[in-house]
């Protein structure tokens, strides 16, 4: 069973963001909204990222992947794990 801790940050005039985070501190959920209408939404579930249930990456160990506008993969390698190959 999880509990679940939520954070929340305003930004200015009638607009906020809340955070909701896992017992651990894994971040679970964002969520924007201005005057009580939903924004923005982006869960994050194990290595996949999702924005308003659409798949926007998945997180690996070397970076990320992300899809063009085809929907093929595009791999964005972390500039730390370049260096360690070359």
């Amino acid at each position: 069973k999880k509990i679940r801790i939520q954070n929340q940050t305003i930004l200015g005039k009638n607009m906020q963001i809340d955070y909701i985070y896992s017992a651990s501190g894994e971040k679970l959920k964002k969520i924007a909204h201005k005057d009580f209408q939903l924004l923005d939404k982006t869960d994050y579930i194990l290595n996949f990222v999702y924005k308003n249930d659409k798949l926007i990456y998945v997180i690996t160990e070397e970076g990320k992947i992300t899809l063009n506008q085809e929907g093929k993969p595009l791999y964005e390698y972390d500039q730390k794990h370049l260096k360690k190959w070359t």
